[in-house]
């Protein structure tokens, strides 16, 4: 139920002396038959205020306690409840459960027990007329969700709008939702702890409740209503349970962590009613099988079983294991090899050469390396006449790098060629020295003339002999 603060005239209480039925706040969830007390004095809850001086001393018919408190469910409050425990068959006369409201630390509701009685298991349910079991039905949506107190007195009466007290206080736990202490709840009720029943984020579906009946340790667990607590629903725990199994990393071909494993204990490690949980490093305790953290840290794991009826009854943790994963730092340098030089004579008739020789691929112990040139001619290429220095390099995947260097030596071994005119009858270049001799008879008859010019012009009838000479410049 949501917080509701309450206006009242303290004065008017106090000085009036007024009191209110606390059977009959909220309703008619108590039956009528249990709403008049005192005889002929008139209602109990009229005529006694709580310590009030002259007031009918307490009777504890029986043992009882406040077993379980479950103020905040789904939708608009409809399985609210509060279980006591205590004496089974005990009578419950005398016996008044209190609400106390964290807002002003005032009473807001009161249940006359007087003609009630706990059932054969020791169990009454005061709450919603939804919740099984119930005994005392109250309207949905009136237990508040926190601050708030729950309080049992043994007295005859009790006044609403009342302080909190500690005079003839039976038990109390003041609890919450997320919600600061009430230290004036807390300290008007004598109590040191107040209890969170969103502590595991499910407030909606778990409430606080004694760990065993009636027991000293509170928790926030699985609703139990009109039911046993704790430890009469869990599993006897004889021992700690197995723990798991490692198998810790290794590098694979790429150097990277990879293959650790974790395995849960096999078979059924925990009794009926109990879940196995792990713990990692100290951490908190999970139903879910840790991952292996194939580069580290390193986990530390230890087992244990849990009630599911309680989460806090657990069975001794097993001895711890740890996981070793591996470092695959990778710091050694890949390898290159390169050819020899290679030597080689030019293709004729052209000033270079195509080359061809085996392309260099470094190695790692790691898988990933890329090898590239940087300088020079890839195979295949025509190489020019001279030296041509291939260089080849080889990365990591860590970044570790080497490099080969060869050369590529092409020679002009052709020799240079010329080509001459062919012979001529008549050399280009010439003089032709000519004469003639001019004879009356014969050759050698009476020279008559000497002639320089062939192209001269002789008398018929003369005999005329002609000499040429070239010369050659």
């Amino acid at each position: 139920m949501k917080k509701i603060t309450y206006f009242l005239l303290l004065l008017a209480v106090c000085f009036c002396g007024l009191a209110v039925q606390a059977k009959s706040v909220g309703g008619p969830e108590t039956p009528p038959e249990h709403q008049q007390h005192g005889g002929a004095g008139g209602d109990a809850f009229s005529r006694w205020v709580l310590g009030e001086p002259g007031a009918p001393p307490a009777q504890a018919p029986t043992t009882v306690c406040i077993n379980e408190i479950d103020s905040d469910t789904p939708g608009i409050d409809e399985a609210e409840f509060i279980e006591l425990s205590g004496t089974p068959n005990g009578a419950l006369d005398h016996f008044v459960v209190v609400l106390f409201n964290g807002a002003n630390d005032l009473s807001y509701r009161a249940y006359d027990l007087d003609g009630f009685s706990l059932d054969a298991n020791g169990f009454f349910l005061i709450g919603n007329s939804g919740v099984a079991g119930v005994d005392l039905v109250i309207p949905n949506n009136t237990i508040q969700n926190g601050a708030d107190a729950v309080a049992i007195y043994d007295t005859s009466s009790f006044v609403i709008l009342s302080f909190t007290t500690t005079v003839n206080l039976v038990d109390a736990i003041v609890y919450d939702t997320d919600n600061a202490d009430d230290n004036g709840l807390l300290n008007g009720l004598g109590q040191s702890v107040q209890y969170n029943e969103n502590e595991n984020g499910l407030a909606e579906t778990e409430s606080v409740s004694r760990s065993t009946d009636c027991g000293s340790t509170i928790v926030t667990q699985n609703p139990t209503p009109d039911a046993s607590n704790g430890m009469s629903n869990c599993p006897n725990f004889s021992g700690a349970p197995d723990n798991v199994s490692i198998t810790d990393s290794s590098c694979d071909p790429s150097c990277v962590e990879a293959g650790g494993l974790i395995t849960a204990p096999p078979g059924s490690p925990c009794p009926t009613g109990s879940t196995l949980q792990y713990q990692v490093n100290s951490g908190s305790w999970s139903s879910t099988l840790p991952i292996y953290d194939q580069d580290g840290p390193t986990q530390s794991i230890k087992t244990r079983c849990s009630c599911d009826a309680d989460n806090t009854m657990n069975s001794p943790e097993s001895v711890e294991v740890t996981t070793m994963p591996v470092n695959c730092t990778d710091t050694t340098l890949p390898m290159i090899t390169c050819p020899g030089n290679i030597p080689v004579a030019n293709t004729p008739g052209l000033c270079s050469a195509v080359v061809s020789y085996t392309t260099p691929v470094g190695t790692d112990n790691c898988s990933g390396a890329t090898t590239i040139q940087t300088l020079g001619l890839p195979s295949g290429a025509t190489y020019p006449v001279g030296a041509t220095t291939n260089i080849f390099k080889v990365t990591d995947g860590s970044g570790n790098t080497a490099t080969c260097a060869f050369a590529v030596s092409v020679t002009d071994t052709e020799l240079p060629t010329i080509t001459c005119p062919g012979t001529s009858r008549w050399p280009i270049l010439r003089t032709l020295q000519c004469s003639c001799e001019l004879h009356n008879s014969g050759r050698h008859g009476q020279l008559l003339r000497r002639y320089d010019d062939p192209n001269a012009w002789f008398a018929i009838g003369r005999y005329l002999s002609c000499g040429c000479n070239d010369q050659y410049i």
